[in-house]
């Protein structure tokens, strides 16, 4: 770094935080001082790391980096925030989808400091710390969208500015004070009228005001205020904040920020996009697996689609679902056109088996059911390689699409616009959709290759900034982020800030 650069930092440092710095020009000399940008940056992505609150570490530095400003060791301390961002970036560069989704992370090694010491020694000397640190920001699409939304959300007080009600189900007709809180409630968010009079009564100024709500806060806008409209309401800040730095470590990955194409299920919003050069091409309602039989988080590639198919009955459901109901009804099978198997492939007959058989979850068989309407699957069935033996699939109950919470699977994922998603993987196939209808209507199984890869993301986003800027918060649908807390070693450093 050139003389007069040096010069121009120290002066800089000496009008930012006055003539007392002089002493920590010179202290600091030797390493070079970071400009603004350089400081705000190190800051910033350790911020991101500490209200994710997966490892109290980072709260630690982002308070002791903090702290030290206007003192002789500020500069030794943006060194070391630097190494602890460097640490988690490489360490988690390799790690698996699903490890990242559950937070599992590594330690940070202080033993490798020293190396990112010289590192960043380097990167000053030679001009490039801003621009290196820029580029160590997570993949994540509309990454600055999010880093806007947490320093806002910290700049905000923990408790929203909302009257309190005891919980009930408001819908149009209601009426009573609760409704009156309700309409409150709605007009400081700035969803209702606030010069409309308050009369106790849910009216359709109310409906359309619960409904524009509803769909900015990525719910079901059905106009009712159920319970996840009124715990989306009430969310505190903390918890907020905290789901949305987690879905910027959740969501960073190259591929999703390449432009190219791919699926993707998020969990706790229970529904599917697909994407291509970054946009929403089509977009499905879907069902997730229940809490006691969670969805797996992962990712792979699609590989095919299967037309009118089958469906074996995987070990747990075989062994926790229909092992009870042959004990009480061995022809439980045979009037829900299901089909036992033994181990050569023959079809058995029920009766043949013995209580303690089943009751060990019938070793050796499989229940299968053949292809149709009344298939467990639907009509398609979309692969992809993974450990679990989960895939996509349509569904011989499409009504359970409209309820509000659809966490009701075993595992698999069910996909309402099947049809659609079918159609759009295998569009440059010889599979048109005219041939995939027939093919349907022929009632006989058929597996038809996709002809081009096609990642599939399963992810546990609680928070999610969509294309139209709008941040939408979910419930923890599988309590794996519980009550998430910004740590107080960071909220202190926010106190008093709002309006700011």
């Amino acid at each position: 770094m050139s003389i007069m650069l040096k010069q121009v930092n120290q002066m800089f440092l000496v009008r930012l935080f006055g003539l007392g710095l002089l002493a920590l020009a010179g202290i600091v000399q030797a390493q070079d001082f970071p400009d603004a940008e350089a400081q705000n940056e190190i800051k910033a992505q350790l911020l991101e790391l500490a209200v994710a609150n997966f490892n109290g570490a980072y709260a630690g530095m982002y308070d002791s980096l903090i702290n030290s400003e206007n003192t002789p060791s500020y500069g030794e301390k943006l060194m070391e925030g630097y190494g602890y961002i460097r640490a988690f970036r490489e360490m988690s560069a390799d790690l698996k989808w699903s490890d990242r989704q559950y937070l599992k992370f590594p330690a940070v090694k202080k033993a490798d400091f020293p190396k990112y010491r010289e590192e960043y020694q380097h990167l000053l000397d030679t001009d490039r710390l801003t621009d290196f640190l820029i580029s160590e920001r997570p993949p994540v699409p509309r990454y600055e969208s999010y880093r806007a939304a947490l320093l806002g959300l910290l700049g905000q007080d923990n408790e929203k500015k909302l009257l309190p009600y005891e919980f009930e189900v408001l819908k149009p007709g209601a009426e009573g004070e609760n409704v009156n809180i309700l309409r409150q409630n709605l007009k400081t968010l700035g969803y209702l009228d606030a010069i409309l009079p308050d009369e106790g009564v849910f009216d359709a100024d109310t409906e359309e005001a619960v409904r524009n709500y509803q769909k900015a806060r990525g719910l079901t806008a059905d106009g009712i205020a159920g319970y996840q409209t009124y715990e989306t309401m009430f969310r505190k800040r903390d918890q907020e904040a905290v789901n949305i730095a987690r879905t910027m470590i959740r969501m960073a990955d190259p591929v999703l920020t390449a432009g190219g194409e791919y699926i993707f299920v998020n969990v706790p919003d229970m529904n599917l996009h697909v994407y291509r050069d970054g946009k929403s091409v089509l977009n499905s309602r879907v069902i997730v697996g229940r809490k006691d039989r969670q969805t797996p988080l992962f990712t792979s590639v699609l590989s095919n689609v299967v037309l009118n198919p089958t469906w074996t009955a995987p070990p747990t459901i075989l062994k926790k679902d229909y092992a009870p109901r042959l004990l009480r009804d061995r022809g439980y099978l045979a009037k829900h056109g299901l089909t036992l198997y033994d181990s050569e492939g023959y079809a058995a007959d029920p009766a043949w088996l013995s209580d303690a058989q089943i009751k060990k979850g019938l070793p050796g068989y499989r229940i299968v059911q053949s292809s149709g309407s009344k298939n467990a699957l639907g009509l398609y069935k979309f692969n992809f390689p993974n450990t679990d033996a989960v895939y996509l699939h349509s569904t011989n109950s499409p009504g359970n699409f409209q309820r509000v919470t659809r966490a009701l699977s075993s595992g698999c994922v069910r996909v309402e616009k099947s049809k659609e998603l079918a159609e759009y993987v295998l569009r440059d196939t010889s599979y048109s959709p005219e041939r995939i209808a027939a093919i349907i209507k022929k009632g006989k199984m058929q597996w038809a290759p996709v002809s081009h890869r096609i990642p599939v993301y399963v992810a546990y986003l609680t928070a999610f900034i969509g294309q139209n800027g709008e941040i939408y918060q979910y419930p923890d649908v599988y309590g794996i982020d519980g009550a998430g807390k910004v740590p107080a070693l960071v909220s202190k450093h926010f106190a008093g800030q709002e309006g700011n």
